[in-house]
């Protein structure tokens, strides 16, 4: 009779150790997605921080010394050149402060798809104006719906699509356009970037979200992603990229629920 012997499977193999190994790595998991959110709050809290210091550094230092050279040149003669064209400079410092104080945080009951394009305009317009980039915004200027979203998270996204659009025109040698639409509809609120740059290659369009993914050199591959986590995970929205439409290669597009009761 031949003796039968139970089987033993290796340490390794065993269901009791692999059931533990799984248990850790599902701990590692979300031990790593936890100070994910905590670094993108923390970015997200400097952001803000920065550009209360740089509203505030606008509106009293730089406005306090432009109100100084201005009461100076009281004591001349407003007919020479050279007060008109000091005048002429003041006034066009004047203006870009004016436009500055688009990008000074809104609270959420005063936000609206103007004030927040106006800003994006504002903090973009040298990038765009620098790499000889045509940027067209389509929205209702009159378009006073309040939308109970966060000011600095929706600035913040739009700026990293914005810079997304841009770099991608960089090779691009002319006719480079990057178009901004926004608009409401059934208590949603939606805004598209689309861009003729290079385009994004068919075997990175399932990895652009992902968390430090990156194709550019020197990237950190954050961008998009803290893109798609503030809509998704911050404010219930949907993003999502398409391309080559409407003369476009790249079309990302973002559709939010708000609050407007």
């Amino acid at each position: 009779m031949v003796q039968k012997h139970k089987y033993i499977p290796k340490h390794s193999f065993n269901p009791v150790v692999q059931a533990r190994k799984i248990e850790d790595l599902q701990k590692k998991v979300e031990e790593s997605a936890t100070r994910t959110r905590q670094i993108l709050d923390m970015i997200n809290d400097s952001y803000s921080k920065h550009l209360e210091l740089l509203a505030n550094f606008a509106g009293h230092n730089m406005g306090n010394a432009i109100q100084t050279m201005y009461a100076s040149l009281v004591k001349f003669d407003e007919s020479e050149d050279w007060v008109k064209e000091i005048k002429g400079a003041i006034n066009t410092l004047n203006g870009i402060l004016d436009s500055f104080k688009e990008v000074i945080p809104y609270s959420d009951d005063k936000l609206t798809i103007p004030k927040v394009l106006n800003a994006l305009e504002t903090l973009s317009r040298s990038s765009c104006y620098m790499e000889k980039i045509n940027v067209k915004y389509i929205y209702d200027r009159n378009d006073n719906t309040i939308l109970r979203l966060p000011f600095q998270y929706m600035l913040q996204v739009l700026h990293n699509l914005m810079t997304n659009s841009i770099k991608a025109l960089r090779d691009v040698p002319d006719k480079k356009l990057i178009e901004v639409e926004a608009y409401v509809e059934n208590k949603e609120c939606f805004f598209i970037v689309r861009d003729n740059g290079v385009g994004i290659l068919p075997e990175y369009l399932d990895k652009i979200f992902d968390y430090k993914f990156t194709t550019t050199e020197g990237g950190s591959g954050i961008g998009l992603y803290y893109v798609k986590y503030i809509v998704e995970e911050m404010l219930n929205g949907h993003v999502f990229v398409e391309q080559n439409k409407y003369n476009f290669t790249t079309i990302f597009n973002i559709k939010i629920p708000y609050d407007n009761d």
